[in-house]
């Protein structure tokens, strides 16, 4: 039985087809939903600030913590009307923390994209999810309709690592 359902709301402006969708999830199965934000640690901030001055490299950290509350807001209106438990959990990118997952028993992602959207929604970040917390990803596809979920199920396999999990 699914107790733990965890959805990442990185990019929850922008599309919230994965956040519905566990929503409806949790809501049908009495489970508690996770709201998983999950936020780049200093380290990697100055790394991808490159030789930029350390006022940028903070003004990007004061930015992650702005871009955390509005996300957080926007998921606690939006799911007010399911009928579930709900929680918010802020994590750092390292790999240990994204293994604290291995607590769920189901993760809801939205469907990698190409430029134009965060680094949370692009393909290695969803291979790193899938790799790192061991536990099974519910990809959800950009044209869902929030009307219905999982009438209709798809198992991707490649033989690859990513497969296995």
């Amino acid at each position: 039985m699914i107790q733990d359902v965890s959805v990442c709301v990185n990019d929850i402006q922008q599309r919230a087809n994965a956040m519905l969708a566990a929503c409806h999830y949790a809501e049908q199965h009495e489970a508690v939903l996770s709201a998983v934000y999950i936020k780049l640690n200093t380290a990697e901030i100055f790394r991808r600030s490159g030789r930029s001055p350390t006022e940028l490299a903070n003004q990007l950290l004061i930015d992650q913590g702005e871009e955390e509350e509005n996300a957080r807001a926007l998921f606690d209106s939006m799911s007010e009307k399911f009928d579930c438990r709900k929680q918010w959990i802020s994590l750092e990118i390292t790999t240990p923390s994204l293994r604290q997952l291995i607590c769920t028993d189901l993760i809801f992602a939205d469907q990698p994209v190409g430029a134009g959207f965060s680094f949370f929604a692009h393909e290695p970040f969803f291979n790193q999810l899938l790799l790192d917390t061991r536990r099974p990803v519910v990809m959800v596809p950009q044209q869902w309709m929030e009307h219905s979920f999982g009438s209709n199920t798809m198992l991707g396999w490649n033989g690859g690592a990513e497969a296995m999990r």
